[in-house]
């Protein structure tokens, strides 16, 4: 569902919190397939994309749609209740009514997502209401990618207080769980009936 968004409008109010234990609970049966959407566009990226002239914002633009069309082949089902939404050009996926993630790369320190500030992002990571959105709490997920962009560090999925900070983070590469401020590298099954770039190509290509 593509949506165009009136900004003159008010939406309606929906609870705008979503806290790390609740997000454990609610992303129990999900976090894998959306875990999978990110290795499957880095896989996909580093066996086919990885041209050394492509600058670093660019990769991140490529692996993050790519993770986005994974995930959302896999995650919206016609006629369920999770839905594709794009809003402020952003690639959202909403669970229902609870709540709507983004799909960015995460900067390597902070954990937060790089972008361009303005008016409207910073109501969108500051949990502000937002036509459409309305107060709907909003996650980010994400890689974290080494600075040679040789390794994944982790796949992780934050809630953000604003464009630089954020409530918390879980590491869905070790389960859902709390972050490792220590960890350095990824360690993945590299599963050759799964993560093989043609083989994702290919379940793909079959779900859209």
């Amino acid at each position: 569902m593509k949506v165009s968004v009136d900004y003159s409008v008010t939406a309606p109010n929906l609870p705008n919190t979503m806290t790390q234990d609740q997000a454990k609970a609610f992303f129990e049966e999900t976090y894998t397939e959306i875990l999978k959407a990110w290795m499957e566009a880095w896989t996909l990226h580093t066996k086919q994309l990885n041209h050394p002239y492509l600058k670093p914002s660019c990769r991140a633009h490529i692996i993050q749609n790519l993770a986005f069309g994974f995930a959302q082949a896999t995650i919206c089902k016609p006629n369920g209740e999770n839905v594709r939404m794009e809003v402020m050009n952003q690639q959202l996926i909403r669970f229902g009514s609870r709540v709507i993630v983004g799909f960015k790369k995460l900067n390597d320190e902070t954990f937060t997502p790089h972008v361009h500030s303005t008016k409207r992002s910073r109501r969108f990571y500051g949990q502000q209401p937002l036509p459409i959105i309305g107060e709907m709490p909003r996650l980010v997920c994400g890689l974290k990618i080494n600075e040679d962009w040789t390794d994944v560090i982790g796949c992780y999925l934050m809630h953000p207080k604003n464009e630089r900070d954020h409530n918390w983070v879980l590491n869905l590469s070790t389960g859902c769980s709390d972050i490792d401020l220590n960890q350095e590298k990824f360690e993945f099954e590299d599963n050759e009936q799964f993560f093989t770039a043609p083989a994702a190509a290919k379940r793909f290509a079959k779900k859209t």
